[in-house]
């Protein structure tokens, strides 16, 4: 709320009053939906606190969707606690100011649950260290067969015992 000073006069005096303006906004079409650890992935069990952020005045009434269908649940965190393959999907909120009239939906927040327990992170270090894996064994079968590197034809290297010629 803003307070102002305003003054009124005319030929016969002046007088000076206050008056407070109170301005509505929102919410603004930023509307976002945040988790909490940050996903996508989730192990079958974990807990996940998804916020909706909007910028309002007075402050935005929230509305929780999944997949597009609104589940009933009204404030700005959505806590899924031990969550399970079928929580899987896009949450958005829906933010609505009363005094403006203006509804917001935020974009989709995709997550997804995994029955194997393992994450994104967890897939990519195994398949790296695979690959590291069989790298190194295939370093030691060429050492211990025998193999050596040698320059490829065209290269020359010389020995300390050579000079340079002009």
């Amino acid at each position: 709320m803003e307070t102002f000073v305003c003054e009124g006069s005319n030929d016969l005096g002046a007088t000076f009053t206050n008056l407070d303006i109170k301005v509505h906004y929102g919410p603004d079409d930023d509307t976002a939906v945040m988790a909490t650890p940050k996903g996508p992935s989730y192990r079958t069990g974990s807990d996940v606190v998804l916020r909706c952020s909007s910028v309002s005045s007075p402050a935005a009434q929230i509305q929780w969707a999944r997949n597009g269908t609104l589940m009933g649940r009204e404030e700005p965190e959505l806590k899924l606690e031990n969550v399970q393959p079928s929580q899987s999907g896009g949450y958005s909120c829906w933010a609505k100011n009363t005094k403006t009239g203006k509804n917001v939906q935020s974009k989709p927040l995709y997550i997804r649950v995994s029955q194997t327990g393992l994450s994104d992170g967890d897939i990519a270090g195994i398949v790296i260290g695979s690959v590291l894996a069989v790298v190194a064994l295939i370093a030691i079968l060429l050492l211990v067969l025998g193999f050596r590197c040698q320059p490829s034809k065209g290269f020359y290297r010389k020995t300390s015992t050579e000079t340079d010629s002009p």
